[in-house]
């Protein structure tokens, strides 16, 4: 599963690899899991003016509507914390999903410090674009 700003990222510039790893899902190379608290994330953080000056709304629009290919939980139970409360639900999203990996970009977050979730090892974007690519 992807962190939503590993999506932005991907969103905001296809190279680098946040672009490699969203270019990797939509070839259908893994398979991604998703649910409302991010799809929500994502059109919120689309609006920030920083944000929304470098993706256009239809491309916004497109990633949400692709997102729909995702495995989706509607509901998630609350288990996990984390440094950044916002970014608990993937600590939760992961676990219950039985993801494998955890791809985050943010390193503020703590999420990488924790290392493993579930079964899901938390890997930063470049190593689990390494994984790929490999």
């Amino acid at each position: 599963m992807l962190d939503s700003n590993v999506l932005i990222s991907a969103l905001i510039a296809h190279t680098g690899a946040a672009g490699y790893i969203y270019q990797e899902w939509r070839r259908g190379r893994f398979q991604l899991v998703t649910s409302e608290i991010q799809l929500a994330e994502i059109r919120r953080v689309s609006r920030y003016p920083r944000v929304a000056k470098r993706i256009s709304r239809q491309v916004i629009g497109e990633a949400i509507n692709f997102l729909q290919n995702a495995v989706y939980y509607e509901r998630i139970p609350r288990k996990y914390q984390c440094e950044d409360p916002e970014d608990a639900y993937l600590l939760d999203l992961a676990d219950i999903s039985g993801a494998d990996f955890l791809v985050t970009g943010d390193l503020r977050a703590g999420l990488l410090e924790k290392r493993k979730v579930g079964r899901a090892s938390i890997l930063s974007t470049s190593t689990f674009a390494g994984l790929l690519s490999a």
